[in-house]
């Protein structure tokens, strides 16, 4: 059982004075939970105050770097539709029907059948 500490200890407190110590209302659990919690909040609360500044920040874009941003933006969707194609491309090549190699009599290397 924990106890919660009343007074503050200083130097003036005289040596027969008593300390008057009360438990504590929760549990090492509950306040470990109450601590999670706490960190959630926060994040959400980051979360919320970057995505308020990227928003602020497109809002206040000159156009020169509204532009660039446009640019970039569309820079990563030929990127993306390039590797989409690329991926069906590598799809196509795997799916293919491949041969087995077998060793035949009159040549010990492998051949195709």
């Amino acid at each position: 059982m924990r106890f919660l500490h009343l007074t503050q200890p200083s130097l003036d407190n005289e040596i027969g004075k008593r300390t008057k110590y009360q438990s504590c209302k929760r549990t090492r659990a509950e306040e470990e939970f109450r601590v999670v919690r706490l960190q959630v909040l926060c994040l959400l609360l980051g979360a919320v105050a970057v995505v308020s500044v990227r928003k602020q920040k497109m809002v206040s874009a000159s156009l020169f770097d509204q532009r660039k941003l446009q640019a970039e933006q569309a820079r990563k969707e030929r990127e993306r539709q390039k590797d989409q194609a690329q991926g069906i491309e590598l799809a196509s090549v795997f799916s293919e029907e491949t041969v087995p190699l077998t060793l035949t009599d009159n040549n010990p290397s492998l051949e195709v059948v």
